[in-house]
């Protein structure tokens, strides 16, 4: 039983230290703790990586003044179309694609 008593008075004294810290203002606990602050770093192939993903989203990727030659030699008659050479290419994307058909 003596064991029991010496167990109450040191948590009477837990309790007793606990409900003084828990009875103080508000204001006098957070004066004494200093305010945190955060700081994040990049790293040079972070803010590069960054950087590109920026011009990709401003970049449709179509060469518009090649689109605006060809519109203009079309308008002029003066594109022509090599036909042989354009199946050939069909073909090779195809087989690319898809496969040789093996």
């Amino acid at each position: 039983m003596a064991i029991n008593n010496v167990n109450s008075s040191v948590n009477n004294t837990q309790l007793n230290t606990k409900f003084e810290q828990q009875s103080r203002p508000a204001e006098a606990q957070t004066t004494q703790s200093a305010p945190r602050q955060d700081a994040v770093s990049l790293t040079p192939q972070a803010q590069q990586l960054a950087q590109l993903q920026r011009r990709a989203e401003n970049n449709s990727g179509v060469d518009e003044a090649k689109v605006e030659r060809i519109k203009q030699a079309l308008a002029n008659g003066d594109y022509s179309i090599d036909a042989e050479r354009l199946a050939a290419n069909i073909a090779s994307f195809e087989a690319d694609m898809f496969g040789n058909g093996e």
